[in-house]
């Protein structure tokens, strides 16, 4: 029974956690210069209290019932193409352009564990990070309290991690994985991180393997520049099977959305005094429901890693698009180094909407409704190439260039493109991981 008990170290940050077992070795790097001030002020504070922090978390519970541990980026960025700018993900009002910059991906998490008995913990965690309101302002990921039931089947109430996809949970540790980050094609315009809700986990053993079956019921808790996502009603189930070095997932999410975009409430007034009441219902997204469904497979033997995911997002709501996309990943660990391949796509399945207007009016309002449509578009594809360096001890440094190709619109890739003109664009990251 014991073995199918999560480990209770783990809990002091899962995604940490999870990474400590993977590190490896090494020696010492300087940060870039041009240091975000909020970013820099984060590190300074970090470096002061990490000595006593990391002692404590290698403290044992059996001395002490609370664990500190975390987890830090340091990056920077740039565009090679000034008539556009790139987009890491929806949640950043701030794209990468041909500037360098610390803000994109830089990142400083803490989180603290108390243990109240062997069945029963506490969980806190804050990032801080490049957030949808311009700020660095340190953003509570996770606060819930967690409650082995028997040592297979564990609950967990609160703010918690909402995974879209394999070790999500872990998307804001740099060090966890192989890119800087993650391919925008596939992760970066999914808006919700966490929510406030409860969760259930349930692991078995099936064949040679563990049978993993996952569920969330809750709201979510974030949001993005254009709209606010908080109160959204979030359902979530997941299966997935492990077996030696192999994890499988599926992923299968129901979203009914608490907001309207106050952007649109004019244009869709306007639609309803013209007469077109249907399609003005058919593209508010108060109460629509959208549905996320992800399979993905990922092989890791310790030197080989392999990942490959395909998703379905649909949207009941008329002025958001359809969308499919697929991930591919593979690397391979030489000593301390790793170099990386990976490839991203994404694309639209067209959704045409029009007024229904006569004359005049539906010139005026289908050419509003087309806007609509483009502001949630996609159709990119990203290839890219890096280099892992573990040079010390639970610390990594990154290179890597991503290739990427954006057609005419695709305005959750890039901004600022010429109209009905396709955008190309190399962008260059270097960045500094660290757990402690």
């Amino acid at each position: 029974m014991a073995m199918f008990r999560q480990d209770t170290a783990s809990l002091r940050c899962a995604s940490v956690a999870w990474v400590h077992a993977r590190a490896r070795r090494s020696a010492v790097v300087r940060a870039p210069r041009h240091l975000n001030p909020s970013i820099g002020l984060s590190l300074g504070l970090l470096l002061a209290i990490t000595p006593a922090a990391h002692l404590r978390a290698q403290t044992s519970f059996d001395s002490s019932p609370l664990s500190i541990s975390g987890f830090g980026t340091l990056g920077a960025v740039r565009a090679s193409n000034p008539q556009i700018e790139v987009l890491r993900d929806s949640s950043q009002p701030k794209a990468i352009d041909t500037q360098w910059s610390t803000r994109t991906d830089s990142a400083l998490g803490v989180q603290a564990v108390y243990r109240f008995s062997d069945t029963l913990d506490a969980v806190v965690q804050a990032v801080s990070h490049y957030q949808q309101n311009g700020s660095f302002r340190p953003d509570l990921t996770w606060a819930f309290l967690k409650y082995d039931v028997t040592p297979r089947f564990s609950v967990r109430l609160g703010r918690v991690g909402i995974e879209f996809l394999m070790q999500a949970d872990a998307r804001l540790v740099g060090y966890s994985y192989l890119p800087i980050r993650p391919p925008t094609e596939f992760y970066g315009f999914i808006p919700i991180n966490y929510g406030d809700g409860v969760d259930a986990r349930l692991r078995w053993p099936v064949g040679d393997g563990i049978l993993r079956l996952e569920g969330f019921a809750g709201r979510a808790a974030d949001n993005i520049p254009n709209y606010n996502f908080k109160g959204t009603g979030i359902f979530k189930g997941t299966l997935g099977y492990d077996i030696g070095a192999w994890q499988f997932r599926y992923i299968n999410t129901e979203a009914k959305l608490a907001h309207n975009r106050d952007s649109m409430k004019s244009f869709v007034d306007g639609l309803t005094q013209a007469g077109a009441v249907s399609v003005a219902r058919s593209i508010e997204l108060l109460d629509k429901v959208s549905t996320y469904q992800s399979l993905g497979a990922a092989y890791d033997d310790g030197n080989w890693q392999l990942q490959a995911a395909v998703n379905t997002i649909r949207h009941e709501a008329a002025q958001m698009q359809n969308s499919q996309a697929l991930t591919l990943l593979a690397g391979y660990r030489w000593g301390r180094l790793t170099p990386y391949f990976s490839y991203a796509q994404a694309k639209n399945s067209p959704k045409p909407l029009t007024s229904g207007l006569p004359g005049a009016l539906a010139a005026t309002f289908d050419e509003g409704l087309a806007q609509a449509l483009q502001s949630s578009q996609i159709n990119s594809r990203t290839l890219s190439a890096g280099m892992r360096w573990d040079f010390r001890r639970n610390m990594d440094l990154k290179a890597q260039i991503d290739l990427i190709h954006a057609a005419p619109g695709s305005t959750l890739q890039v901004r600022n493109t010429t109209p009905n003109a396709g955008a190309r664009a190399a962008v260059f990251s270097l960045s500094l991981d660290f757990i402690f």
